[in-house]
């Protein structure tokens, strides 16, 4: 039932937008009285919140698969910087109709999000510190280089949100990719 709840949450979330999705509506849609989801969920925002940690768990599980595998690590993360990007335009488009409300319900999204953001940024480190041990990435910290990639990453999300202004286009992320990794400067050495 709980996920039942969910799913019909997130389509009101993406077809009303949060302020108009209600608790009724969607016991409503489930044929339930409004007490069977307050059975499961204190509130919308508790429900809201579930939807983001569903999402972000699901997210965090393909960027994983992404930091895993045989290829060598600069490979790796490259193929991470792809799919997160990928990943972020899709769900920017699933939640278009949120878009107006982005700033109200950021607290709550970040909240819901803080522990698979440090999650990511140890599946990342640790694929940094393969790849520093293996003589392909330059000695660093790489808890620190980590938390960097994954904040840049990060921030591209509310232009992606509100302003539809990041091209998602392959090449694109290859240039930032090259970025992240490489820098702008010549190597002189």
């Amino acid at each position: 039932m709980r996920l039942q709840i969910l799913d019909i949450a997130f389509k009101h979330f993406t077809i009303h937008g949060y302020q108009r999705t209600t608790i009724a509506g969607i016991a409503g849609e489930l044929g339930k009285q409004k007490s069977a989801i307050y059975y499961y969920f204190n509130n919308k925002e508790h429900i809201f919140a579930s939807i983001v940690m569903v999402e972000a768990d699901n997210f965090l599980s393909e960027l994983a698969k992404c930091l895993t595998g045989n290829t060598d690590e600069i490979a790796r993360i490259n193929k991470y910087i792809y799919t997160r990007v990928m990943a972020m335009y899709q769900v920017a488009a699933r939640y278009k109709l949120l878009k107006d409300e982005l700033f109200v319900l950021l607290p709550e999204i970040e909240k819901a999000r803080a522990p698979f953001h440090q999650k990511e940024i140890i599946l990342l480190s640790k694929v940094l510190r393969q790849g520093i041990n293996k003589g392909l990435i330059k000695e660093m910290n790489e808890e620190l280089a980590a938390k960097m990639i994954v904040n840049t990453l990060k921030g591209l999300e509310i232009p992606m949100f509100i302003h539809d202004e990041f091209n998602v286009d392959a090449t694109e992320i290859e240039n930032l990719s090259n970025i992240l990794l490489n820098g702008i400067t010549i190597n002189n050495n």
